[in-house]
């Protein structure tokens, strides 16, 4: 009598945030696609990764370049977007890995506009769409203007699950509006929260490191923030769900690079068990309308 194959649910999953240099204007979209899909290759013959990670609009590039040159306003961008997306569904494929990347969006419009988002798209193993979230929260302060080119996503927080983890998607700004990850946290679920960001070093980059702790922290979560390299940008980073002098964020300087963050059941549950903020959280939520 044939038995009944049984599921083993991982404990653990890997995931990488790839710190990668933004385009430069003599670079092509398609040949910095290529340098990009190239790091996670020789990042995946190193080691297992479940997830990769790109920074917000990585790889086209979030730069005055992309936006002058580069918004899918013509047919022939939107196929080179369309082209890019066809390479990342290869290499999800080839590499058997899930694919977190930056691309911009467009819907038409009644009157023949068109609608552009700064969005994230997450492909699985088998190259397939299986999430895509448009930025809810533009920057427009500090070196930022993206409220010239694009407008807000839909406020439908967005998440994923890979082999039993569950992941929320912020772009960058997201970061310093607490009510979405708290969504993400009661509705959703996540275990972790992702945030691919553009983040310069200007008047707001001071701040992001006590956002990513406190994310963490406050939802009992491990958060992920995913920068360009550059002396410009930089400080990629992996926040477990308890920060103290011996669980400490793991951060990179400026150069390329990249971190392997092993996100596990048994910390999770540690955390929610001994802190009590993930059981205040959900009955807070339980009484609040």
């Amino acid at each position: 009598m044939a038995s009944a194959k049984s599921t083993v649910v991982p404990d653990h999953v890997q995931i990488c945030p790839l710190q990668v240099e933004l385009r430069r204007p003599d670079e092509s979209p398609m040949n910095a696609t290529q340098r990009v899909v190239e790091r996670m290759r020789t990042v995946a013959l190193q080691i297992k990764v479940d997830l990769f990670i790109l920074p917000e609009l990585s790889p086209v590039g979030y730069s005055e370049d992309t936006f002058a040159k580069y918004l899918p306003n013509t047919p022939q961008n939107q196929q080179l977007y369309q082209n890019i997306d066809d390479v990342f569904a290869y290499q999800a494929r080839r590499l058997q890995v899930f694919v977190c990347y930056g691309t911009i969006g467009w819907t038409p419009r009644e009157d023949g506009t068109l609608k552009l988002s700064i969005r994230q798209v997450v492909l699985n193993r088998l190259g397939q769409q299986i999430a895509s979230y448009d930025k809810m929260y533009l920057c427009g302060y500090g070196d930022c203007a993206e409220t010239r080119f694009f407008e807000p996503g839909p406020r439908e927080p967005v998440s994923f699950a890979i082999d039993g983890f569950r992941f929320g998607l912020l772009i960058c700004a997201d970061i310093r509006y607490p009510e979405l990850s708290r969504l993400l946290v009661r509705d959703h679920k996540v275990d972790v929260l992702l945030q691919p960001a553009a983040f310069l070093r200007d008047v707001s980059f001071r701040t992001w490191k006590s956002f990513r702790e406190t994310r963490a922290v406050e939802n009992s979560v491990y958060f992920v923030g995913v920068n360009y390299s550059g002396n410009d940008f930089g400080e990629t980073s992996v926040t477990p769900p308890w920060v103290d002098d011996s669980h400490k964020p793991e951060i990179l300087g400026t150069d390329e690079g990249f971190l392997v963050c092993k996100v596990q059941k048994n910390e999770l549950e540690h955390v929610r068990q001994s802190m009590p903020f993930y059981r205040n959280l959900l009955d807070i939520f339980k009484t609040l309308p």
